[in-house]
Formats: structure tokens, sequence, C-alpha cells
């Protein structure tokens, strides 16, 4: 995920980032979220959480200048990652897309007053802007001239001598953070990855997420984009996120008790010195792994949901509980420890491995199913003499 964006910003000879941060979540009126562009709004007190999470993160990062726009939820967001260590500077230009006739309108009421343009909106955002809107060129275009102004003006004070600069060269020669908004973010992220602008739909901005940009010459090459600080949610997270994508309580209840197995196969591992495991990563990625239960792809269906949560990490762990990749049946890793706990739960209730794909064999009703069934299987006991070999406890787990 390294791609160039030529703004023909000045030479660097040092190798520096740029971190442009989405800012915490924000207190919606009513709790309901919002179309919000230019509508000023604080953040909740989940949106506090996020920027400390945020403040943290960027603690040993080695950040001399917080930019933010003139919204308060970008200004609170900066000021909280500041920590009162590092100079926050507001620059024009950062805002949010104007949202013009929709603006803090509830999603429910857009689809209700405007039901043929946000349908169009869902094939082609980029042509259908809202009434009165800002369209997304004119956004983007005042956003990169505001990073360009923002690096140009480092580069500018780096380069200066004779002249007294305390206070000033040390603001500008480290790392730069930039807390702006989602939708001037994702088009600034198509410009830097080479994307069509309908591209925004897919792309990944929570609230609180991180895309860093290496600073080259001439220009800006992304590192990664849309990741959250913490990057494992915990469990209050968790439940958040299956109560937004609608999980069904009997598929909850199941992830829980995998979850719980998963974290017992863990910490017997972790008993050994040679064990590196996370094992939060497992609790959360086994509490997650079904959350599209409901979708008929629900591996690749869940992996799209935590990309969009910002944790790539579970995505990656509840994309593979279908099917292993060859490495992890070479050695132990997360996903091989959450996907054979998967396989010893039934329901939730706690079954052999020969058990639960006796169960489930009579349920493929294709070729492709019972290939698919026969793959996890066979994986299964790979995974499960891997686990009893490493752990010094055959037929224990």
């Amino acid at each position: 995920m390294q791609t160039q964006i030529e703004m023909h910003i000045k030479t660097h000879t040092r190798t520096r980032t740029l971190y442009l941060v989405r800012h915490g979540e924000p207190e919606f009126e009513g709790g309901e979220p919002r179309c919000v562009g230019r509508t000023d709004l604080s953040l909740s007190e989940r949106g506090k959480r996020q920027a400390s999470d945020l403040t943290k993160f960027f603690s040993d990062k080695n950040i001399t200048t917080v930019y933010h726009s003139y919204l308060l939820r970008a200004k609170q967001t900066a000021e909280l990652i500041s920590n009162g260590e590092r100079s926050v500077v507001q620059e024009e230009g950062l805002e949010e897309l104007d949202a013009g006739e929709w603006e803090n309108l509830t999603f429910g009421e857009i689809r209700s007053l405007f039901p043929e343009l946000y349908e169009r909106r869902g094939w082609d955002i980029a042509s259908n802007p809202p009434p009165g809107g800002e369209e997304f060129t004119v956004g983007l275009l005042r956003f990169k001239s505001a990073i360009k102004r923002i690096l140009n003006i480092a580069d500018c004070v780096d380069e200066a001598n004779g002249a007294d600069m305390s206070g000033i060269t040390d603001m500008t020669s480290g790392n730069i953070v930039v807390v702006a908004h989602a939708g001037v973010n994702k088009l600034f992220l198509c410009d830097a990855l080479d994307l069509d602008y309908n591209s925004v739909l897919n792309l990944a901005q929570p609230y609180g997420c991180i895309n860093a940009f290496e600073i080259t010459d001439g220009g800006l090459r992304v590192e990664y984009y849309g990741v959250l600080p913490v990057g494992t949610p915990d469990e209050a997270e968790c439940n958040r996120i299956l109560e937004h994508y609608k999980t069904p309580g009997k598929v909850v209840a199941h992830c829980r008790a995998v979850s719980r197995k998963a974290v017992e196969i863990a910490e017997l591992l972790s008993q050994r010195a040679d064990c590196c495991i996370d094992l939060e990563l497992i609790k959360s990625a086994a509490l997650l792994h079904d959350v599209a239960r409901v979708e008929q792809y629900h591996d690749e269906a869940g992996y799209t949901y935590l990309l969009k949560c910002g944790y790539p990490r579970v995505a990656n762990i509840i994309r593979s509980h279908h099917g292993l990749a060859p490495g992890d049946l070479k050695s132990i890793t997360e996903s091989t420890i959450v996907f054979y706990a998967d396989k010893l739960i039934s329901g939730v209730k706690e079954v052999t491995i020969e058990e639960r794909f006796r169960r489930s064999r009579g349920r493929c009703l294709t070729p492709e199913a019972i290939k698919s069934h026969d793959q996890q299987y066979n994986q299964a006991l790979i995974a499960r003499d891997l686990i009893n070999q490493f752990s010094e406890r055959s037929g224990e787990l």
C-alpha cells in the first residue's frame, strides 16, 4: 500500500511522516448519526476516549506540530493529541466538505427527502453532490492546497539559517499531524492511491483513525490508512461492533463461547516461554469472527466490516476462520487458535472436531460446499496436532 502523490513539495533530506487523522466521534443531536460537514459539534465522551488513544499513539512519534481545521471536533482532537507538549495550529482549508441542504440531517431524513439522489449516490457519489453541497474536485483542491502549505512552510523553516529560530525550528523539524475529516481525507487518499473518486465509498476512515504518509522528495507516499491507534478492540467496542452490524443473538452467544475457548487455549500455550501470541487479539477476533454470519460469504464480509472499523489485524483473522493460510498450519498464530477454537464449539456447546464436522456435513449440498467442508476438517486436524505438540499436553485440547 505504498503509492506516490505528487504535490511539488520542497525537497527534504530527512525521512519524515505526515499523519492525517480523522477527528474523534462528535456529539450528535439526539444521539443519532447525522450528515455533518460544516455543522460545528464538540466531541462525545467516546470521541474524547478515541482522542486519548491517539495521544498515547503519538507520544513517541516525534510529533512537533498538530494542525487542525477550524471545526470544534477537529480542534478538540488536536488539543488532546498535543497534550500540552506540542504546538497546535489551525489551518484554513482543512475543513470538511460542505453538505449543502443535507447538513445536519439524519440519514433516514435524507433518504426520505431525497430518495432519487440518495440512490444515485450509492453508485456514483462523485457526480452527485448534495443540493448546494461542495463538489469533490473543489473540496480536494482546497484541501491539497492546505496540505501543501503546511509541508512547504515546514520546509522553509527547516532551510532557514542565520535568524533566531528558537521555538520555530523545533516546531517544524519533526513529524506532523493533521486532524481533519472523513470526506476530505478519503478524497486525499483517492488522489494518493490513484483511485476513482467513487472509491470513497470503500475506503476505511473510522473516527480517530490514522493515515500515514512518508514525506519524500517531491511528494507523499502512502504507508497505511484507516487504522486505529489501538490495534485491538476491547470487549465493549466488540459489543458495539456486533450491535452495529446487527449480528443475531444466537450468533453472538456462539462467538462468546468460541472466544472463551480460544482464550483458554491461548493461556495454556502462553505458559511456554517461547510462545509469542497476542491474547487480546485472539479474544477480540474470536468474539467477532461471525460478525457477518447472515451474509453468504461471511468470512469475507466480516473481513470488510473490520477493515472499515479500523482493525486490519482482527480483519485478517476473521477472513481466515474458514480456511487457514499455509503458514498458520506450520506454526501457531492467532489465526490458528481462533480457527481451531471455532471448530470445537457447536452453538455454545463444546464438542470434538469429529462431532462438529459430522453434524455439519449434512448441510453441504454442493460439490463446492463439500470440498470446503473437507478442507476445513483436514486443517482442523492439523491445527489440533500442532497445538497439542506445542503444549506438550497431547489430547487435552
